[in-house]
């Protein structure tokens, strides 16, 4: 997985991957320049063991949406599954792409008509991964 920044042929592009736990190999950040949102966003992902050494393989994805801030003191972002739930353990050994992307503290996953954020094209458009078509 790279962050060369090389656009898709819908204008988004992957400008940086990083390792945010020392050790934790399976887990990643992505930052995705948004062609939709006009700005950066990151998804954590989830990889197989066998990522790297497959690369023609595709894999079943599994997409884990946050559900918001509880609170207006609370935010919600693309961490919250690796920090509230189990989700490394229970997906550790299975061949699936987990997706956890930022979405927004109420963005709700859609493309707002009097809004420019365009969290639904985002999401549906722009977050893709190595997984079964």
């Amino acid at each position: 997985m790279s962050g060369d920044g090389t656009n898709s042929d819908d204008g988004s592009s992957v400008t940086c991957v990083t390792s945010p736990v020392a050790g934790a190999a399976r887990l990643v950040d992505v930052t995705i320049h948004s062609t939709a949102m006009n700005a950066d966003e990151t998804v954590r992902l989830l990889l197989p063991t066998d990522y790297d050494a497959q690369p023609d393989r595709t894999w079943p994805v599994l997409y884990l949406l946050h559900g918001g801030a509880s609170s207006s003191d609370e935010a919600s972002n693309h961490t919250d599954w690796t920090a509230h739930t189990d989700v490394e353990n229970r997906t550790a050994g299975r061949n699936v792409i987990v997706v956890m992307p930022d979405a927004g503290s109420a963005g709700w996953y859609s493309d707002w008509v009097d809004d420019p954020a365009r969290w639904e094209t985002f999401h549906t458009v722009e977050v893709r991964c190595r997984g079964t078509p």
